[in-house]
Order: structure tokens, then C-alpha cells, then sequence
């Protein structure tokens, strides 16, 4: 779906989440050096976006109906309530479906396509009060001069109504306003005068992995939740995105960890496929491809 539906159609060029070719540091760096930045989160975006939404997407792409409602089944999900009933366990679906956060990859793709509107009427806004414009999944920022801090207020006024009428809502408590006297931080990375990763998170990093390195990963986490060494390692590759030097210093340091527990050996797969050529792949009876392609066939009989 994500690589034969979504991921070919195109998508606003200030977009930056979950775009290939694009990041969370390509969606900073337009905000590096300037006078003022300005964060905005959207309120509940993701299930916002409603079953007849997601629908309505495929339908602009040009999908009959009834491809559209299998894509948008595949692509949603309802809250679901679980159901005691004569000792059996069941679950009920709850209210409308929605779009699903986090694994799904289709989610963010959906709402790229979704938003295009809504990115143009903002880059155009921002445009007329001298302001730069990015959006990055649902956090949306603007970064002006010194001469645009008199417009800061219509800028917040309007870009409320924009969003309001593309049925959004953004968060009333996410809003923050940062000068260059202040930590300027966009999607987590510092653009005061280059990208950077923050160096409180820096520096309890670097204790993290002291802490590994002379206790063992016993109790030791990045983040609530999840395999330590996981997060290490996923985090030293974030910062060799956003900081390559730092980065490399840091992936040198997290593979000694990984190596002593023997971690990317552990997690290699142990079975390894046929290769097969595009063809091959596409109509393999059981594969993802295969099953798409079949759905597909079936209504263009």
C-alpha cells in the first residue's frame, strides 16, 4: 500500500514527515539563524482523521468506491471494546474508525496527502507576513526576522482560521514562541545557529552509556519501555543524522555495547528468502504485493 498507493503520489513541498529524500533535520534547517520561531501542534491529528477522510483521499486519487473503502479499511481502525458475554470474550467495535498513530506507515503518508491544502494555504500565508513555513507530521512551524515580529499576531490569528477550516484543531497549551536569546528548538533540534541536538540530551546520553558500560544493562533504559539496547542504538543513529561528527563518535561507542551483548547477531534475521525479481515478488501468491495485486485485478474486471 505505502510503496504502490501512497508513496507515489505528491505531497507539498514544505511536508517533511515520513517523506523520502526529507527529515526531521531537513524540516529544521529552513528555521536555522532566524529572529523568532514560533511551534504549533495540531490537537488529536490522527484520529481526526476519520474513516470517511481517508476515504475521500482515495477517491480524489481517482480509486473506484470500492477500492477506495477496502484501502480505507486497511489504512483505519475503531476503539475497541472489550465484551464479556457468557464467558466468552469478545470485542466490539466502538464509534467511527480512524487513522491509527504510530506502526502503521500508511498513517503519516494518508495525512501528507491529506494536508496538501492545508500547506499550501499556510506556506502562502506565511509568505505574506515575511514568515518561513514547514510542517512535520503535526507540528507546524514558522521562523521570521526581526521585522516580522510585528506580525506574529495576525500570523497566529490567521493560521488558527486556516487550520480550523481544514478541519484541524490546534493544541491551545503547544504554542511556543522562542527568540534568539532562548533555545530555539524545531522537532526536538536546536537551530539557533546550526541543527544540533540538545545538549542537556546529549549529556544524559553520554551518562546512560557510562552507566552501561560500568553497571551492565540491567534496569538501564533510553526510554520507558523497549529493549535499552535498541534505543541506544537508534538513538546514536539520530544523532549521526543531525550531527555526522558527534554521530560517528557516538555509533563507535554504542557498537562496543552492542558487540559485548552480542545484540545485532542475536537480531539478524536467521532465515533468508529467495530473491526474487520485481515480477517474481509482485505475484507471489502470499506475499503483500501479491495479495494487493490480486485485489486490485479483481475490480478492474
Amino acid at each position: 500500500m505505502l510503496e504502490s498507493v501512497l508513496n507515489i503520489v505528491s505531497v507539498h513541498s514544505n511536508a517533511h514527515g515520513c517523506v523520502i529524500g526529507r527529515s526531521i533535520k531537513t524540516n529544521a534547517e529552513p528555521h536555522v539563524g532566524k529572529a523568532v520561531v514560533i511551534n504549533q501542534d495540531f490537537k488529536n491529528f490522527f484520529p481526526s482523521v476519520t474513516y470517511a477522510r481517508i476515504k475521500g483521499v482515495f477517491l480524489a486519487l481517482g480509486y473506484s468506491n470500492q477500492v477506495a473503502t477496502i484501502f480505507s479499511l486497511l489504512c483505519s481502525e475503531p476503539k475497541i471494546l472489550d465484551v464479556s458475554l457468557l464467558g466468552e470474550d469478545y470485542y466490539a467495535q466502538r464509534g467511527e474508525r480512524f487513522l491509527p498513530q504510530g506502526a502503521p506507515p500508511t498513517s503519516p503518508a494518508i495525512t501528507n496527502i491529506l494536508c496538501e491544502k492545508l500547506d499550501f494555504r499556510l506556506t502562502g500565508l506565511a509568505n505574506k507576513y515575511g514568515f518561513t513555513y514547514t510542517r512535520y507530521v503535526d507540528d507546524i512551524t514558522f521562523s521570521g526576522t526581526h521585522d516580522s515580529f510585528d506580525k506574529i499576531t495576525p500570523l497566529l490569528k490567521y493560521s488558527r482560521y486556516v487550520v480550523n477550516s481544514e478541519n484541524f484543531n490546534l493544541h491551545p497549551e503547544k504554542l511556543r514562541i522562542m527568540k534568539r536569546n532562548a533555545k530555539q528548538e524545531v522537532t526536538g533540534v536546536v537551530v539557533n545557529e546550526k541543527t544540533n541536538i540538545p545538549k542537556g540530551d546529549l549529556k544524559r546520553f553520554r551518562a546512560l552509556l557510562f552507566q552501561i558500560e560500568k553497571d551492565g544493562i540491567e534496569g538501564k533504559y533510553w526510554t520507558k519501555g523497549g529493549n535499552v539496547l535498541a534505543q541506544i542504538d537508534g538513538y546514536a543513529n539520530y544523532i549521526f543524522q543531525i550531527e555526522p561528527e558527534k554521530g560517528v563518535l557516538y555509533k563507535k561507542r554504542v557498537n562496543v555495547i552492542l558487540e559485548k551483548y552480542n545484540y545485532k547477531e542475536k537480531h539478524k534475521a536467521t532465515y533468508v528468502p529467495k530473491v526474487l525479481d520485481k515480477r517474481e515478488k509482485a505475484n507471489k501468491p502470499d506475499s503483500v504485493g501479491g495479495i494487493f495485486n490480486k485485489i486490485m485485478s479483481f475490480f478492474r474486471k
